[in-house]
């Protein structure tokens, strides 16, 4: 897969060194949410690809006799180790959220590919980031000590900000809105999952196999008439930069 991505494509390996060496292992997917044709790939070397169901360009491998097309088309800007989520704004065209095993959480935008939007660091390592299925500037994020937050994407907006020490409020950049109690027994988030018929209810699993359903509050999962205006300004204003 090697010779089939862009030019400028660089490999990350898992202690952060760049290199022809570092592995294109696929870990996540995720497909844009208004242009079926268009998704992204996580690997295992800590890039983000950007790629098309359309490509017209032979890649040279073949599978069963079928010769395959060229799939990828752009990169992100990467992290320093594994891709352990990528998933596209069921909101927003242009928008989308990476996450790493460099504990970094970067909200993008698809018009500027190679500058995240933001980039938040957690103390704790993170373990999964999902965007809520209604209102458009509410992302999830769950860690390897049991704790599960619900962040303002916009909040994000300030760089190189630390989510280590949680508070329930959003008056400070990357504080979450809500933080739910973490379990008395730690153990890592492995599976976070929105109910698609009633948003307030959010179920968590863990490495234990344990599982919970929270009920959230209304206000925290519900839309704000601002929130589709302030996640366009902050799209923009990373393109304006």
């Amino acid at each position: 897969m090697q010779e089939d991505l862009p030019r400028g494509y660089r490999s990350v390996g898992s202690v952060g060194r760049v290199g022809e060496s570092a592995g294109i292992g696929i870990t996540c997917l995720s497909f844009n949410s208004e242009d079926p044709t268009v998704f992204l790939l996580g690997v295992q070397g800590g890039s983000v690809l950007l790629c098309s169901t359309q490509g017209k360009i032979q890649s040279g491998v073949s599978v069963e006799g079928v010769s395959l097309l060229r799939c990828v088309v752009s990169s992100f800007s990467g992290h320093s180790g594994r891709v352990l989520s990528c998933q596209c704004s069921p909101h927003h065209r242009n928008a989308l959220i990476t996450l790493a095993s460099d504990s970094q959480l970067k909200l993008h935008s698809l018009l500027q590919p190679h500058h995240p939007v933001a980039t938040l660091h957690s103390d704790d390592s993170l373990t999964t980031a999902h965007w809520a299925p209604v209102r458009s500037l509410l992302i999830a994020t769950a860690t390897t000590a049991g704790q599960v937050n619900f962040l303002d994407a916009c909040s994000l907006q300030q760089s190189d900000k630390s989510i280590g020490s949680f508070a329930n409020t959003a008056d400070d950049k990357g504080k979450p809105l809500l933080s739910l109690p973490p379990p008395e027994k730690p153990a890592p988030v492995s599976a976070l999952a929105f109910n698609a018929s009633n948003v307030t209810l959010v179920a968590v699993g863990d490495s234990l196999g344990r599982v919970w359903v929270w009920k959230l509050p209304t206000d925290v999962v519900s839309p704000h008439t601002t929130d589709q205006a302030r996640l366009n300004a902050v799209l923009i204003t990373a393109v304006d930069d």
